[in-house]
């Protein structure tokens, strides 16, 4: 029996890969589709870093395949976790194999992204309380201007505290030393996660196979859920 994990990205919930889940169930798979403190779960009282996230997915996961091993299948912040995990992993983890589905973490926003997000965090403080309708409008601007629209629909300080956290930490390094085989699934018109994220996985992730969708954007997992349980499944019957 396969075993697989599904993590959804940022700004998404488990109904978007609940086309997948089935797609997998009907080739056989036991699929788990945990869903994420912050987006249907309750949110925690403190900002959480990725590190956060993939103890509650890797505990979670083998609470739910009680201990047997399992594939870890992750869309862009599903992804971040998913490197995370797999670079950490021991001789005694249950996670066997990795699924990388437009993963984020390997670009990192760029240096004029990172100072708007601090100069809107530390400028939005003072314009808040001196005019909320000022604010809300330059709020706008900004994140237009910086193409961060998951940040700007954002109403939680926790939470975008979390986001900053996250998009911060780089996870190049993690990559080659990802031991376990690894399937990366792309579309080539991906402006969140570019096609070169793909190919440096592929390059520094030593047991890995990379399958380009052309016509497919971020949104690959939803448009595409049957060719990616084919795609997954075959892979790992092959492995």
């Amino acid at each position: 029996m396969q075993n697989i994990c599904l993590v959804h990205g940022w700004g998404a919930n488990t109904q978007k890969l609940e086309p997948l889940k089935k797609e997998l169930e009907n080739l056989g798979w036991t699929v788990f589709l945990p869903k994420l403190p912050f987006f249907e779960l309750p949110e925690p009282q403190n900002p959480w870093k990725l590190e956060d996230f993939t103890k509650f997915i890797d505990s979670s996961a083998k609470k739910f395949f009680q201990g047997k091993p399992y594939t870890l299948f992750g869309h862009s912040l599903g992804g971040r976790i998913g490197l995370k995990i797999a670079s950490q992993i021991d001789t005694q983890s249950s996670l066997i194999s990795l699924v990388l589905c437009s993963a984020a973490g390997v670009s990192r926003p760029n240096s004029i992204k990172r100072f708007l997000f601090k100069a809107v965090a530390k400028a939005g403080r003072i314009l808040k309380n001196v005019s909320p309708p000022k604010y809300t409008i330059f709020r706008k601007i900004i994140y237009r201007l910086a193409k961060a629209s998951d940040y700007a629909q954002i109403t939680s300080e926790i939470k975008k505290e979390t986001f900053r956290n996250i998009i911060e930490e780089s996870l190049k390094s993690q990559a080659i030393q990802i031991k376990i085989p690894t399937l990366i699934l792309w579309g080539k018109q991906d402006k969140t996660t570019p096609i070169s994220d793909a190919y440096f996985l592929q390059k520094k992730i030593a047991k890995s196979t990379l399958k380009v969708f052309p016509k497919e954007n971020h949104c690959l997992p939803y448009n595409q859920p049957k060719a990616l349980a084919i795609e997954i499944d075959r892979w790992f019957k092959s492995l």
